[in-house]
């Protein structure tokens, strides 16, 4: 059994750093994971805090705080 952050369920559907995933900048096929390291936004699966609670590569992330927003997020 996979535990902790490796593989949880959201709103969105299952995701954690187990859950592969790619960039969901519009245009961008990068692989990812859908764990915390490429989440836009301070908490898994709730997207309360001003972000979208997609992923994305680190590329498309700019850091802010303790968290991380996508370019749209960060504006």
């Amino acid at each position: 059994m996979i535990g902790g952050y490796a593989r949880y369920d959201t709103p969105r559907g299952e995701a954690g750093y187990a859950v592969e995933d790619i960039c969901h900048y519009n245009g961008c096929d990068a692989q990812i994971d859908s764990g915390l390291s490429y989440l836009c936004s301070e908490q898994p699966g709730i997207a309360t805090d001003g972000a979208c609670g997609r992923g994305y590569c680190a590329d498309h992330l700019t850091p802010q705080g303790d968290s991380q927003r996508c370019q749209a997020c960060s504006r």
